[in-house]
């Protein structure tokens, strides 16, 4: 399986948090954590740890607070899209499959947030966890 780490950031509060998407299929991991969530000992950060803890087929809370998201993925390059999340529950809603749901949105690169977002966190590596 051909992964890499995404980012989330919802709209309405500018809160930015990590998730992990698959590059062989080209989906998105709904699920989302904080950098605190998944930060080892030593201070790495090992996002496909959220692979283990979390399972979709789980039953979850229907969501109440239906938030606009901007999603990144760092797999081939980057790109960015838009989409719909849950931050109470820790979930993406919509557009979890970019290139099927939303092509015309797709856009290659990084944006400005993203890399703020980085250069904040002071870790720019993702460790390989699985």
């Amino acid at each position: 399986m051909s992964k890499a780490f995404g980012l989330c950031r919802f709209k309405s509060t500018g809160n930015i948090y990590w998730c992990v998407y698959n590059g062989t299929s080209d989906v998105m991991n709904p699920w989302l954590c904080t950098s605190e969530d998944i930060t080892d000992d030593e201070g790495h950060i090992k996002v496909f740890s959220i692979l283990k803890e979390k399972r979709p087929w789980e039953p979850v809370e229907e969501p109440t607070d239906i938030d606009d998201v901007d999603l990144y993925s760092d797999y081939g390059g980057g790109f960015y899209w838009s989409g719909t999340g849950s931050e109470l529950n820790r979930r993406i809603l919509s557009n979890l499959m970019p290139f099927d749901e939303c092509y015309d949105d797709v856009k290659d690169g990084s944006p400005d947030w993203v890399s703020v977002f980085l250069q904040q966190s002071e870790r720019r590596q993702v460790t390989n966890d699985m």
